[in-house]
């Protein structure tokens, strides 16, 4: 398993720098089937109980928080709707991820 949030880390690093997005609604369709790929490797992890399974599952558990940080989705902003949708997407991941890692 890979980090899956390099991608997401580089997007949140080119907002916080002024690179914005230029179609937003199409870059969250594409990054929504990202988080979407993310979850079913995880939830395959979990139930085949692969190799160093507890500890990927916990290391991007604390990926997402870390990077859920740095997101800025203050009204207003450029591209403040992705700002927000990364936001959420990551807080639903730590979710989901603290279901797998301790059944609550």
């Amino acid at each position: 398993m890979h980090n899956q949030y390099q991608a997401i880390g580089r997007l949140i690093m080119n907002l916080r720098n002024g690179r914005f997005l230029e179609e937003e609604h199409e870059f969250i369709t594409e990054i929504q089937d990202e988080f979407n790929v993310a979850t079913l490797q995880w939830g395959y992890y979990w139930m085949e109980h692969l190799e160093g399974w507890e500890y990927n599952l916990d290391f991007h558990r604390a990926e997402a928080e870390r990077l859920s940080h740095f997101v800025d989705f203050e009204a207003g902003k450029p591209s403040a709707m992705t700002r927000l949708f990364i936001y959420e997407q990551l807080t639903e991941q730590m979710r989901r991820l603290d279901l797998l890692i301790n059944g609550e």
